[in-house]
């Protein structure tokens, strides 16, 4: 945008002083619905674009293909996202989070690169530090009523996984 109004005002110098110019600019978080099908195969569930795969791979596989549909392993930020999602899930099935403790002793979002924001372990896992081949981070369900919730696993097991798209916006831009 500001190369964009610079070159306006080198045209407007070319023209005159007779020519005034105004930008002005809106960014808009919802994605207008004539654009929504252009983001396939992501589907809104609640606030965010989500995409539920229904293959299984391991997990640098599935950061992966997040990665080119355009977005990233999911990353929860809240319980209620953690509800809204597990209602969209196969309750026998196994997914995989953006969450890893690759390389350190935290547990981190590769989306951030900061700890992870919200955590609800599995029971078993909460004070079991000390599984070496576990480094990586599902949702599992744990048929109580929690429902679906944060299992530590090993990072080369196959599950299906869950992707988030990244902040879809659109901007419209004018100049008069």
């Amino acid at each position: 945008i500001c190369n964009k109004y610079s070159q306006i005002n080198q045209y407007q110098s070319l023209i005159g002083s007779n020519f005034s110019t105004r930008v002005e600019y809106k960014q808009v978080t919802r994605v207008p619905k004539d654009l929504i099908s252009r983001l396939e195969p992501f589907k809104l569930i609640g606030q965010k674009y989500y995409y539920n795969a229904t293959t299984e791979m391991n997990w640098f596989q599935a950061a992966q293909k997040c990665r080119k549909l355009g977005g990233n392993l999911i990353n929860l930020a809240s319980n209620q996202e953690r509800q809204i999602i597990s209602l969209n899930l196969d309750k026998t099935k196994k997914y995989w989070l953006d969450i890893n403790n690759l390389g350190q002793t935290e547990y981190v979002s590769i989306a951030t690169g900061s700890n992870a924001e919200y955590v609800k372990w599995f029971e078993e896992d909460v004070h079991d530090n000390n599984i070496e081949d576990e480094k990586c981070v599902a949702l599992v369900n744990d048929y109580q009523d929690d429902g679906f919730v944060m299992k530590k696993m090993n990072c080369l097991e196959k599950c299906r996984y869950i992707c988030q798209l990244t902040s879809p916006r659109t901007i419209s831009v004018l100049v008069w």
